[in-house]
């Protein structure tokens, strides 16, 4: 007897899949009078669409896998197992549908997964260490920890050299860019 045809006492985990969730809904009418036996219409009809679906004896795959939470730089451990179960969250809610749409979310959501969850790496270089190079706090502060950590989560900074490089870079482009700001001129009626 395969594993879905046991009885629900013998196979606990029958109502993880839609097929099980089926035997219960027929078993629940068919306690019933004077209902007739067998599936409603509406469960044949979820039947059927889990059936083309590949849902019907096992859940759902998910598009995001361990391989693409390695290649997107997700640490190892809690981190990955949250990544992993917000992807499939997303992916039961019509976020994605397919593997490309699914890497795009996650390179897109990764960073605030990470941080909502207080999972990802340490930071490679820390506010406070920009704060004694003579940065003030506010807005380019703000900028430059944000992309460094983008950059390090994107794999593209990986030591605290190529994490002061870049934010001298940052630094540079984030001064232009409030410059251009400051000196655009207002719109008063």
């Amino acid at each position: 007897m395969a594993q879905s045809e046991k009885p629900y006492a013998e196979n606990p985990q029958i109502h993880e899949t839609i097929s099980g969730l089926a035997v219960i809904t027929e078993a629940d009418a068919s306690g019933r009078g004077p209902l007739p036996k067998g599936q409603s219409p509406a469960m044949q009809e979820i039947l059927k669409k889990a059936e083309v679906l590949g849902c019907l004896h096992r859940p759902i795959k998910g598009f995001i896998q361990g391989q693409e939470l390695i290649d997107a730089n997700i640490p190892d451990g809690k981190a990955r197992k949250i990544v992993m179960d917000c992807a499939y969250t997303a992916q039961l809610k019509g976020e994605f549908t397919d593997k490309d749409s699914a890497k795009a979310w996650l390179q897109k959501k990764k960073m605030a997964i990470l941080l909502n969850s207080q999972t990802g790496p340490k930071k490679i270089l820390e506010a406070q260490e920009i704060i004694e190079s003579g940065i003030q706090p506010g807005p380019i502060l703000s900028r430059i920890t944000n992309a460094l950590y983008h950059l390090q989560l994107e794999g593209k900074i990986t030591t605290k050299e190529e994490a002061w490089q870049a934010a001298k870079k940052i630094r540079t482009e984030s001064e232009k860019s409030l410059d251009k700001k400051a000196a655009a001129p207002t719109f008063t009626p």
